[in-house]
């Protein structure tokens, strides 16, 4: 009984008190179980053109080094333009490049299409972090951010099992058509479901007075790189 009732207090009554988590979520879900689902099946699908085991692991290191190159472009724009630009934009760019992975006629066309989607990918993660921390308050910050995560870690312990199954009844290109079709859905439900934080709608009212010097913003991040606690967090 106790434990019933602390899963609802933890885990149901923020999905009921805010439908915008609850949408952020579900679409969490649904983006990184496009992941998992090609993790099972992306090296023998390289290893299919042939190359050594290098370029193999390089189309899997792609993915990540687009993530991390994107991911500080994708602040500035939310920070611009609002996280919904983000959270649409992000899935329709991972659904193209997922597609075109299937239809990779080589190793190289591989990497970049990979490229592509990971920088999707990047975009949508770093919107979903900048949505849920602009709803929460100090009080539930931090079971908030949990709930997100835990939508990652779900997607992402589920996509390897439907992965396998898919190219083992479909072939190697089929995951890759999933991953495409889920992106795409995302696509089409943050657009109808997200909304439009308070920068966005305010963006272009009086946007000189609300964007930042140059000089400003580039102090604010120097300040952030010298902040010890915020180097040992991502250095961990």
């Amino acid at each position: 009984m106790a434990f019933a009732t602390t899963l609802r207090h933890q885990v149901i009554d923020p999905f009921r008190e805010n439908e915008s988590l609850l949408m952020v979520c579900v679409a969490t879900v649904m983006i990184m179980l496009g992941q998992g689902v090609i993790s099972p099946v992306l090296p023998l699908y390289a290893k299919d053109f042939g190359v050594g085991a290098t370029m193999v692991g390089a189309t899997i290191s792609v993915f990540g080094l687009a993530r991390m190159l994107l991911n500080l472009p994708a602040g500035f724009l939310s920070d611009r333009f609002g996280y919904r630009l983000l959270l649409v934009g992000g899935p329709a760019i991972t659904a193209i490049g997922s597609l075109l992975c299937a239809v990779a006629g080589d190793i190289w066309q591989l990497l970049a299409f990979r490229f592509v989607a990971g920088a999707g990918s990047a975009l949508f993660m770093t919107g979903a972090l900048i949505l849920v921390t602009d709803i929460s308050t100090p009080e539930n910050r931090g079971r908030m951010l949990s709930l997100q995560l835990g939508s990652l870690l779900l997607g992402v312990s589920i996509g390897p099992a439907v992965g396998g199954l898919t190219a083992q009844f479909f072939g190697l290109r089929a995951p890759f058509v999933v991953v495409g079709l889920l992106a795409a859905a995302c696509t089409v439900w943050a657009m109808r479901r997200i909304p439009q934080s308070q920068r966005a709608a305010h963006a272009f009212v009086d946007h000189a007075a609300d964007e930042a010097p140059p000089a400003a913003a580039s102090a604010a991040l120097r300040s952030l790189f010298l902040n010890p606690g915020f180097i040992l967090i991502s250095l961990v």
